[in-house]
């Protein structure tokens, strides 16, 4: 088959949300004890959310990985195992929980944040806020823990709340009927404040504001607004929002983001500007966001039309410029292969073996290229009419490798696309 390629190289004080989506990670701002650096290149990330300084995200096999700082053991002390379907970062603690409906925590323990966590199996969401965290019962109630300095864990009543968030020293939740309900401490409203109308659809807590999304696509926020903060942007076209530290972020439903107020570490300015991203995370001074692959068209290439089909790779932006191989497998994804110390999900094939090698035969050409400033890599593959008679059938698997331009080593690995062949 002649398949032709083209090179078109032209994270809040604590967790209020929880992001999920497959694919690789972007992160800016803060970075002082490796939260935005020490990001895992992986591209399987369906969650991920940020503390006050760490991260913890969630892998598509369920297991968990965690990054950034760890004076409490809040990196170090994660649990194993793949058993996991949420996580949220706290102050210095984190939460996750597992299928089953049970919850597990860690790191700082200071006010019980550990050791008080609810020990039974009936929860199916939770939120860690500074020094507390809160879950949400399979029949609609709240439940808290940790510091009651400031009535953090004396929860409202009820059996209709559907989601919720923990703030610094304040939550918020979600009712089904779409209004909201917050408890805590009331520093600059973000209690007392708190809209009375019924048509809301997520909520985010910072450390003392809190913002949310009404059902036409509109943000209202409230609380502090020492830093812009609560100086929401116009418009019905946001899909998800996160309140951090003191800065808020947004997700667009073009797959842009837009930030907003605190941007003394460029938590706000250093927001990219590009598309294709899928959901975003506040965390104290630093942001995360998931950028997952556009979806190919068409999605299946016929051998007796031909067509064109549009590949996009994506890395962390901080690979920008560095130079990267794009791999190749009609095997499939179960079983992957080592390359270095890194993990590549394609099973070894002829097509691995000659892509790898930077093989050119008449029916394959691997090629190369450098990361654009986004952290992408795009490619457009065309199969004349009339191609490949003997690869009708067969799904193609395509990722891509950065790597060291000296050594020859992998940095990191982007998203896995894949398309069928058809008649």
């Amino acid at each position: 088959m002649q398949i032709r390629y083209f090179l078109l190289i032209n994270l809040i004080f604590f967790s209020t949300t929880t992001i999920k989506a497959q694919g690789t990670l972007d992160a800016w701002g803060y970075d002082a004890v490796g939260q935005v650096s020490d990001m895992p290149m992986l591209n399987d990330f369906i969650s991920v959310s940020s503390g006050e300084n760490h991260n913890i995200g969630l892998l598509s096999d369920g297991s968990i990985v965690s990054w950034g700082y760890d004076n409490a053991g809040q990196v170090s002390t994660t649990p194993t195992g793949t058993s996991f379907i949420e996580v949220t970062a706290g102050g210095n603690h984190s939460v996750a929980l597992r299928s089953d409906g049970s919850l597990v925590a860690w790191g700082a323990d200071n006010l019980g944040q550990v050791t008080s966590t609810p020990s039974d199996a009936s929860f199916v969401h939770g939120s860690a806020g500074g020094e507390h965290s809160v879950a949400l019962r399979s029949d609609g109630s709240l439940v808290a823990w940790g510091s009651n300095q400031y009535g953090q864990t004396d929860t409202p009543g009820g059996a209709d709340f559907v989601q919720l968030a923990s703030g610094g020293y304040h939550s918020v939740a979600l009712r089904s009927d779409g209004s909201l309900v917050s408890w805590g401490y009331d520093s600059n409203g973000v209690v007392s404040n708190t809209p009375t109308d019924s048509d809301f659809i997520a909520v985010s807590a910072g450390q003392f504001h809190s913002v949310a999304l009404r059902s036409d696509g509109s943000i209202v926020s409230w609380g502090s607004n020492q830093y812009g903060q609560i100086n929401t942007p116009v418009g019905t076209n946001f899909t998800q929002v996160s309140a951090g530290n003191n800065h808020t972020i947004a997700l667009c439903d073009d797959g842009s983001i837009v930030s907003w107020g605190a941007d003394q570490y460029l938590q706000v300015g250093d927001a990219p500007s590009r598309t294709g991203f899928s959901a975003v995370e506040a965390g104290g001074n630093h942001s995360l966001a998931i950028k997952t692959p556009s979806l190919a068209y068409p999605p299946v290439l016929s051998s007796t039309n031909g067509g064109l089909i549009n590949l996009d790779f994506r890395f962390p932006s901080i690979q920008s410029g560095a130079p990267y191989l794009v791999l190749g497998s009609i095997t499939g994804t179960s079983t992957g292969f080592s390359y270095g110390n890194f993990h590549i999900a394609l099973d070894y094939d002829r097509l691995t073996a000659m892509t790898l090698r930077r093989l050119y035969r008449p029916q394959m050409l691997s090629f190369n290229g450098t990361i654009d400033p986004n952290g992408d890599a795009f490619a457009l593959l065309a199969i004349m009419p009339g191609e490949g008679q003997g690869f009708v059938g067969k799904t193609f698997y395509w990722t891509a490798v950065s790597y060291d331009i000296l050594l020859g080593s992998p940095i990191s690995i982007s998203n896995t696309i894949s398309f069928d062949l058809s008649q």
